[in-house]
Protein backbone atom coordinates (compact mmCIF):
# COMPACT_ATOMS: atom_id res chain seq x y z
CA UNK A 1 0.00 0.00 0.00
CA UNK A 2 1.02 3.85 -0.65
CA UNK A 3 1.46 5.91 2.16
CA UNK A 4 -0.08 9.35 2.61
CA UNK A 5 3.61 10.63 2.99
CA UNK A 6 4.94 8.75 -0.58
CA UNK A 7 1.49 10.54 -1.62
CA UNK A 8 2.66 14.07 -0.14
CA UNK A 9 6.10 13.77 -1.47
CA UNK A 10 5.29 12.55 -4.82
CA UNK A 11 2.73 16.12 -4.63
CA UNK A 12 5.45 18.27 -3.46
CA UNK A 13 8.10 16.76 -6.41
CA UNK A 14 5.04 17.65 -9.03
CA UNK A 15 4.73 21.07 -7.53
CA UNK A 16 8.85 21.86 -7.20
CA UNK A 17 9.14 20.49 -10.99
CA UNK A 18 6.14 22.56 -12.22
CA UNK A 19 7.40 25.78 -10.46
CA UNK A 20 10.74 24.75 -11.88
CA UNK A 21 9.54 24.35 -15.10
CA UNK A 22 7.55 27.59 -15.18
CA UNK A 23 10.80 29.43 -14.57
CA UNK A 24 12.54 27.96 -16.81
CA UNK A 25 9.49 28.56 -19.57
CA UNK A 26 9.58 32.38 -18.01
CA UNK A 27 13.81 32.61 -18.77
CA UNK A 28 13.24 31.17 -22.43
CA UNK A 29 10.52 33.54 -22.95
CA UNK A 30 13.33 36.37 -21.81
CA UNK A 31 16.51 36.38 -22.51
CA UNK A 32 16.55 34.15 -25.96
CA UNK A 33 14.13 36.66 -27.37
CA UNK A 34 16.04 39.79 -26.07
CA UNK A 35 19.05 38.18 -28.19
CA UNK A 36 16.47 38.15 -31.08
CA UNK A 37 15.63 41.70 -30.57
CA UNK A 38 19.37 42.95 -30.29
CA UNK A 39 20.34 40.74 -33.61
CA UNK A 40 17.40 41.60 -35.58
CA UNK A 41 17.79 45.61 -35.08
CA UNK A 42 21.42 45.63 -35.82
CA UNK A 43 20.59 43.62 -39.16
CA UNK A 44 17.61 46.18 -40.08
CA UNK A 45 19.77 49.23 -39.03
CA UNK A 46 22.60 47.80 -41.51
CA UNK A 47 20.37 47.35 -44.34
CA UNK A 48 19.32 50.79 -43.74
CA UNK A 49 22.80 51.96 -43.92
CA UNK A 50 23.44 50.04 -47.33
CA UNK A 51 20.73 51.08 -49.30
CA UNK A 52 20.74 54.45 -48.17
CA UNK A 53 24.18 54.58 -50.15
CA UNK A 54 23.75 57.22 -53.52
CA UNK A 55 24.78 54.60 -56.32
CA UNK A 56 22.00 52.26 -54.67
CA UNK A 57 19.45 54.94 -54.66
CA UNK A 58 19.11 55.33 -58.35
CA UNK A 59 17.68 51.75 -58.48
CA UNK A 60 14.05 51.50 -58.03
CA UNK A 61 14.59 47.91 -56.20
CA UNK A 62 16.66 49.28 -53.83
CA UNK A 63 14.03 51.66 -52.67
CA UNK A 64 11.66 49.34 -52.25
CA UNK A 65 14.26 47.55 -49.91
CA UNK A 66 14.20 50.31 -48.08
CA UNK A 67 11.04 50.90 -47.68
CA UNK A 68 11.04 47.20 -46.37
CA UNK A 69 14.03 47.76 -44.11
CA UNK A 70 12.81 50.83 -42.41
CA UNK A 71 9.07 49.40 -42.15
CA UNK A 72 10.38 46.53 -40.73
CA UNK A 73 12.97 48.18 -38.10
CA UNK A 74 9.79 50.20 -36.42
CA UNK A 75 7.68 46.40 -36.70
CA UNK A 76 10.25 44.87 -34.87
CA UNK A 77 11.15 47.71 -32.69
CA UNK A 78 7.05 48.23 -32.03
CA UNK A 79 6.27 44.18 -31.99
CA UNK A 80 9.20 42.33 -30.07
CA UNK A 81 10.18 45.09 -27.47
CA UNK A 82 6.47 44.39 -26.49
CA UNK A 83 6.64 40.87 -26.56
CA UNK A 84 9.69 40.69 -24.42
CA UNK A 85 8.94 43.07 -21.70
CA UNK A 86 5.68 41.61 -21.69
CA UNK A 87 6.12 38.11 -21.62
CA UNK A 88 9.66 38.10 -20.23
CA UNK A 89 9.56 40.94 -17.81
CA UNK A 90 5.85 41.26 -17.12
CA UNK A 91 5.06 44.90 -18.07
CA UNK A 92 3.07 45.58 -20.48
CA UNK A 93 3.28 48.94 -22.26
CA UNK A 94 -0.43 48.50 -23.92
CA UNK A 95 -1.55 49.11 -20.16
CA UNK A 96 0.55 51.97 -19.41
CA UNK A 97 -1.17 54.80 -21.07
CA UNK A 98 -4.04 55.16 -22.82
CA UNK A 99 -2.71 56.74 -26.19
CA UNK A 100 -0.04 53.34 -26.40
CA UNK A 101 -2.83 50.90 -26.32
CA UNK A 102 -4.65 52.43 -29.05
CA UNK A 103 -0.75 53.63 -31.32
CA UNK A 104 1.55 50.14 -30.39
CA UNK A 105 -0.91 48.18 -32.33
CA UNK A 106 -1.88 50.51 -35.10
CA UNK A 107 1.95 50.96 -35.82
CA UNK A 108 2.66 47.17 -35.41
CA UNK A 109 0.23 45.95 -37.91
CA UNK A 110 0.49 49.25 -40.00
CA UNK A 111 4.30 48.32 -40.61
CA UNK A 112 4.06 44.63 -40.68
CA UNK A 113 2.05 44.96 -43.68
CA UNK A 114 4.14 47.25 -45.05
CA UNK A 115 7.50 45.32 -45.27
CA UNK A 116 5.25 42.49 -47.08
CA UNK A 117 3.89 45.26 -50.17
CA UNK A 118 7.30 46.99 -50.11
CA UNK A 119 9.09 43.22 -50.87
CA UNK A 120 5.90 42.47 -53.34
CA UNK A 121 6.75 46.06 -54.89
CA UNK A 122 10.73 45.11 -55.32
CA UNK A 123 9.58 41.56 -57.03
CA UNK A 124 7.43 43.27 -59.21
CA UNK A 125 9.80 45.70 -60.33
CA UNK A 126 12.42 43.34 -60.94
CA UNK A 127 9.73 41.94 -63.28
CA UNK A 128 9.10 44.59 -64.73
CA UNK A 129 12.73 45.31 -65.43
CA UNK A 130 13.75 42.50 -67.38
CA UNK A 131 10.14 42.71 -69.24
CA UNK A 132 10.71 42.49 -72.95
CA UNK A 133 7.73 45.44 -73.45
CA UNK A 134 9.48 48.76 -73.30
CA UNK A 135 5.87 50.08 -72.14
CA UNK A 136 6.17 47.53 -69.07
CA UNK A 137 9.61 48.15 -68.38
CA UNK A 138 8.85 51.92 -68.14
CA UNK A 139 7.27 50.96 -64.63
CA UNK A 140 10.93 49.97 -63.04
CA UNK A 141 11.94 53.58 -62.42
CA UNK A 142 12.52 55.40 -59.76
CA UNK A 143 10.57 58.56 -59.94
CA UNK A 144 7.58 55.63 -59.79
CA UNK A 145 9.21 54.01 -56.47
CA UNK A 146 9.26 57.28 -54.78
CA UNK A 147 5.50 58.25 -55.36
CA UNK A 148 4.77 54.48 -54.56
CA UNK A 149 6.91 54.73 -51.10
CA UNK A 150 4.73 57.77 -50.68
CA UNK A 151 1.32 56.30 -51.46
CA UNK A 152 1.51 52.86 -49.85
CA UNK A 153 2.08 53.71 -45.82
CA UNK A 154 -0.85 56.21 -46.97
CA UNK A 155 -3.15 53.45 -47.75
CA UNK A 156 -1.61 51.41 -45.20
CA UNK A 157 -2.68 54.12 -41.95
CA UNK A 158 -5.99 54.52 -44.41
CA UNK A 159 -6.65 50.15 -43.54
CA UNK A 160 -5.21 49.81 -40.08
CA UNK A 161 -7.43 53.16 -38.95
CA UNK A 162 -9.63 50.80 -37.28
CA UNK A 163 -7.21 49.84 -34.93
CA UNK A 164 -7.09 53.86 -33.37
CA UNK A 165 -11.06 53.44 -33.36
CA UNK A 166 -11.98 50.22 -31.89
CA UNK A 167 -8.87 49.19 -29.69
CA UNK A 168 -9.40 51.11 -26.40
CA UNK A 169 -9.08 50.48 -22.53
CA UNK A 170 -11.82 48.51 -21.24
CA UNK A 171 -10.44 48.91 -17.69
CA UNK A 172 -7.29 51.59 -16.59
CA UNK A 173 -5.13 49.32 -17.44
CA UNK A 174 -6.44 46.56 -19.36
CA UNK A 175 -6.06 47.34 -23.21
CA UNK A 176 -8.54 45.62 -25.14
CA UNK A 177 -11.49 45.60 -28.07
CA UNK A 178 -14.54 47.50 -27.05
CA UNK A 179 -16.45 45.89 -29.25
CA UNK A 180 -18.14 42.60 -29.36
CA UNK A 181 -19.02 43.07 -33.28
CA UNK A 182 -15.29 43.78 -34.02
CA UNK A 183 -14.02 40.89 -32.41
CA UNK A 184 -15.98 38.76 -34.84
CA UNK A 185 -15.06 40.79 -37.63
Amino acid sequence: PISSSTIVKFILFIHLNNWRMDAWTKQLQRWPMVVVFISGQISNFLSVLVLRRQKLRNNACSNYLLGASVSNTICFFIGLLYFVMNRGFGYSFLSASRILCKILPFMYYSTLSLSSWFILLACLDRYCSTHSRVIIRRFSHVNIAKKLMICLPLCSIVVHIHFLIYVDWIRVGQCSVITHNYMQW
